[in-house]
């Protein structure tokens, strides 16, 4: 085994460990961002207008992960929505494509070769 490619793989997964971390914190701190200005009294349709409105010009993926955050607060009891909503944050088959087709993603084949990124080693 190469050291050298063995000290960078172990770099690399440092500093995806990092960055998973920063991820979660800032899942959190968007979590309790929109809990607060709920809980300061701003109505749940405004919230969530505008949350889409800032969103949504970033990407389609952006808005999603939104939705996505706004329903997991609402299902999980931490904020208390209209009876519209509610019924949005309860609704089955938005989990994306495994729980639209109502059957897990399929698996790889484990022979399939991995795709290469461009620019990298």
């Amino acid at each position: 085994m190469r050291a050298e490619l063995l000290d960078k793989a172990r770099a690399t997964g440092g500093e995806l460990a990092e960055a998973e971390r920063r991820v979660l914190t800032a899942r959190a701190d968007y979590h309790t961002a929109i809990r607060r200005l709920h809980l300061a009294g701003a109505p749940l349709r405004e919230i969530a207008e505008a949350l889409s409105l800032v969103t949504f010009p970033g990407s389609v993926p952006r808005f999603v992960q939104a939705a996505r955050v706004w329903r997991d607060l609402i299902a999980g009891g931490k904020v208390a929505a209209s009876p519209r909503y509610a019924a949005w944050a309860a609704m089955t088959g938005q989990g994306g494509w495994d729980e639209a087709a109502a059957s897990p993603r399929p698996a790889p084949s484990p022979t399939a070769p991995l795709p290469r990124r461009q620019g990298r080693e």
